[in-house]
């Protein structure tokens, strides 16, 4: 008996769950986003269109064409991920090391981790293999003494232990300013359950997912007609203070900005996992466009959904950063809803695909 293909939502919700393992898997933390710049290229590049790059390593590409009905709009996600920055050597060799776009040191544990070697930006990065340590917590002396429930771990109790002296780390160039990331074989995009309550969970979801939905909606989209002039942007640098939207949309001038990022479930939010994709109100700085954020609705609509909706005191996106510069005369953020910010995060598995359809509906309407 032949097998019964997958229907087409199903088709769709592993296509994107592909995608998501193949930017997973890249190393691209603040400045060294270039394996995942590779990718972006060569995906794009299959769906048929022209990538091109900034000045500041932004990749865009252009779907719609100059004039029509509707805005010229820049669609964004970002390639850097949250990371370990070296701070300082040790005279035995280990490494201090502090944050880089907001990890905490509790939410790694200790193991392997990569730390990028200097490069010349291409290819895949080089790496050395460290572990994450702690140190030993059979004592009641010191900070380490105190950890069992009497203070938080703190990046100034982390050390990277390389197996090499102060002096052969100086000579591979690995100092100050050096990044590390969860090692590779950990970035692995784990599924678990199934229906309603199914999950998948990674390190580096943020913002991967939304370089996995704007792929999605690139391969649809790259044929269609669109009502107006529309950008994909995949923008460095968010992590460390949204440099790379600012710098891209300073370039291409759009009346309307999107960021697609990661929407944490917090208690001023508490979003569900259940698939359905979320839009952002207000953030830390910038309060977003209701005008846009009817747009998505009536997109949402169009593909059975409805949106849940978001404002965070903390968080911020590329779009607010965007539309705090003055460089979008609306902006709006469409979110992907998950748990466990900055950590081993989670989601539910068709929520890649859902916010892909609302997007699609969103800049094939005026």
């Amino acid at each position: 008996m032949a097998k019964k293909k997958p229907a087409r939502s199903e088709s769709r919700i592993e296509e994107g769950l592909d995608l998501l393992q193949t930017f997973v898997a890249a190393h691209g933390p603040g400045e060294q986003e270039d394996e995942v710049r590779a990718k972006v290229r060569e995906l794009w590049g299959a769906a048929g269109l022209d990538v091109l790059e900034d000045d500041a390593g932004n990749l865009y590409t252009r779907l719609g064409k100059p004039g029509g009905e509707g805005p010229r709009t820049v669609v964004m996600s970002h390639m850097d991920e949250i990371a370990m920055l070296v701070s300082g050597v040790d005279p035995d060799g280990r490494l201090r090391v502090t944050n880089l776009g907001g990890a905490l040191a509790w939410k790694y544990g200790e193991g392997p981790v990569d730390i990028l070697l200097p490069s010349d930006g291409t290819g895949e990065a080089k790496t050395l293999r460290a572990i994450l340590s702690v140190g030993s917590t059979h004592t009641t002396v010191g900070a380490l003494g105190e950890l069992n429930g009497k203070r938080a771990l703190t990046w100034d109790l982390v050390r990277l232990d390389t197996g090499f002296s102060a002096a052969e780390l100086e000579r591979m160039g690995i100092g100050v300013g050096c990044r590390a990331v969860v090692a590779r074989e950990r970035k692995k995009v784990e599924r678990i359950g199934r229906g309603a309550t199914a999950r998948v969970g990674c390190f580096a979801f943020d913002d991967r997912a939304g370089l996995a939905i704007l792929t999605l909606a690139a391969r649809r989209l790259a044929k269609e007609k669109l009502s107006g002039e529309v950008y994909f942007g995949a923008v460095i640098l968010e992590e460390g203070g949204m440099n790379g939207s600012v710098r891209l949309c300073r370039k291409l001038d759009p009346e309307v900005a999107v960021g697609v990022d990661t929407s944490p479930s917090v208690p001023e939010s508490p979003l569900k996992l259940d698939g359905t994709p979320s839009v952002w109100i207000r953030e830390r700085s910038a309060t977003h466009s209701m005008r846009e954020v009817a747009r998505l609705d009536r997109a949402a609509a169009k593909a059975r959904l409805n949106l849940q909706r978001a404002i965070y005191p903390t968080a911020a996106s590329d779009a607010g950063a965007v539309r705090i510069a003055g460089l979008a005369g609306r902006a709006v953020t469409l979110g992907i809803p998950r748990d466990n910010s900055h950590g081993f995060e989670i989601a539910h598995p068709a929520v890649l695909a859902n916010t892909a359809r609302v997007l699609e509906a969103y800049l094939l309407s005026v």
